[in-house]
Formats: C-alpha cells, sequence, structure tokens
C-alpha cells in the first residue's frame, strides 16, 4: 500500500479525504509525523470485487507491531486512535453497485497486516468518542495473542476478520472462511425459521 516513504510507521486512507478540510488533514498529519508515524491520503478510482462494502484505513505492519507489542508511546497511540475517527467520522466514501443507480454510503475498515496474515477490521458505526477508543484497545488487545501464537504459524498471505460483538463487547479474530461460513449457517437457520 501507499504510504509517505520518509516514515517507517505509517497510516494510509485510501478514497476517504472527502469531507475533510485540508486544514484537518495537514493538521493530523503534523501531529502524526511528531512521532515519526507517516499519513497519506490516496485516491483511487477502479471496479473491484469485494465482500466487504467498505473502504479502508490501511495501517503497515511496523505501526501494527509497535501498537501490539506496547512500544508505542502512549501519546502516539492516542493520535492515532483520534486520526482515525476523525477520518471515519468526518470521511463520506461512496460505492456504486452494479445493480443499483445510486451511490451507497460505505463503512470503514482498518487493515493490518501482521506477518504474512492481513486482519480486516470493520470499523463499527454510532460508537461514541469512548466506545470508539475501548473499540480500538480491544482491537489491540485481540491482536496481541493473535500475533504471537497463530501468526507465526501462517506460511503465506492469508486474510482474517477481526469480529466485533457487540453482546459480550469483545473482537474475534477468525479467517475470512470461518466468517464466511458462520454467515451461511446463520442464513439457513434463518430460512427454516
Amino acid at each position: 500500500m501507499w504510504h509517505d516513504e520518509k516514515y517507517k510507521s505509517g497510516i494510509t486512507a485510501e478514497n476517504l479525504s472527502s469531507g475533510l478540510s485540508s486544514n484537518e488533514m495537514e493538521e493530523m498529519e503534523r501531529e502524526l509525523n511528531s512521532y515519526d508515524i507517516g499519513l497519506a491520503f490516496v485516491e483511487t478510482r477502479a471496479i473491484r470485487a469485494s465482500a466487504f462494502e467498505s473502504l479502508f484505513i490501511f495501517i503497515n505492519e511496523h505501526l501494527t507491531e509497535l501498537i501490539i507489542t506496547g512500544l508505542l508511546a502512549p501519546t502516539a497511540y492516542d493520535i492515532i486512535k483520534s486520526t482515525v475517527l476523525l477520518i471515519t467520522r468526518k470521511s463520506k466514501g461512496f460505492i456504486m453497485k452494479s445493480n443499483r443507480n445510486e451511490p451507497k454510503e460505505c463503512s470503514k475498515s482498518l487493515r493490518l497486516r501482521v506477518g504474512e496474515a492481513e486482519i480486516i477490521a470493520p470499523i463499527p458505526g454510532g460508537l461514541s468518542d469512548d466506545q470508539f477508543s475501548k473499540y480500538m484497545d480491544m482491537l489491540r488487545d485481540s491482536l496481541a495473542p493473535f500475533a504471537t501464537t497463530q501468526a507465526p504459524k501462517i506460511e503465506r498471505y492469508e486474510i482474517f476478520l477481526a469480529e466485533y460483538s457487540d453482546e459480550c463487547s469483545s473482537i474475534h479474530i477468525k479467517t475470512i472462511i470461518e466468517y464466511g461460513n458462520e454467515r451461511i449457517a446463520e442464513q439457513r437457520k434463518k430460512e427454516k425459521e
């Protein structure tokens, strides 16, 4: 993914600059740069096949590792959380579906890399600032054991989903195949009712 080459750690927001003022983007970039974290806003227009109706905020592998291991300064981590929150709240991203004439606003998701594992973490909508902060902490806390137990066993690229469970306030990381099988089972159960 594209990133600011001056920084080893970086965040890239793809197709998420609309809705943010240039002053807001510059302020976020300045705050992150003070902790040697780059920020890039990238606009790409292409047809994509995806199971997720989502636009992505990429956190590169080096920054993900710093977050998971707790080696990032607490203030820097708070700035990352506030940056992601501001991007998700103010950005407007739309997709066009082939069977619709109207654009549909998309959800936003984080994409993180841990070794050969890419984790997609959909960001729940409608969270307060405090709930969002807790969500980010839960994600970090869920990624830590994943990085030490599961990720080292992965020998080639694999996609995982960090699924937020509102009922038990937790995040479960599962393969995309496990996630798909669970959705199919739920759908079949509803059809039988």
